[in-house]
């Protein structure tokens, strides 16, 4: 009789980065930017954060991030950790992943995970003034 083979399962979790400020200088716009509905803005209101580079998280979206962190039930398993190299998505990951990330799973930053386009706002800053930038907290 034939023993079954063990597969190990593989689960991907797709986590999107917190409000950045990019994200707020277009919502601002709006009449009510803490219960906003981004897809009711006009185009030129979504393009008014577009010009900016490399943003930081607002408040809120480092809020969000920490709220995910305390709420993610899977944190124990997590094994490998991927990001954009983009200022708020590494910001979301070290904030949104801490418990991971200090068990040392060190996150990896790929090129290939930033949105494509022709925004500023797509165009990331140099990865080591980004190291430097974040601390001892990340080791990427």
């Amino acid at each position: 009789m034939a023993t079954a083979e063990f597969k190990p399962k593989v689960y991907i979790h797709l986590i999107r980065h917190g409000q950045a400020e990019r994200n707020y200088s277009a919502i601002k716009w709006s009449k009510d930017p803490e219960n906003y509905d981004y897809s009711k803005l006009s185009r030129v209101q979504r393009r008014r954060g577009q010009g900016i580079r490399d943003t930081s998280l607002t408040t809120h979206g480092k809020n969000e991030a920490i709220s995910l962190c305390h709420r993610f039930p899977y944190m124990d398993d997590i094994t490998h950790i991927v990001t954009s190299p983009l200022r708020w998505t590494l910001q979301t990951t070290l904030l949104a992943l801490e418990p991971a990330i200090r068990r040392g799973v060190r996150p990896i930053a790929l090129d290939i995970l930033i949105e494509i386009g022709w925004s500023m706002c797509q165009f990331g800053s140099d990865l080591t003034v980004l190291l430097k930038e974040l601390g001892s907290s990340a080791r990427i």
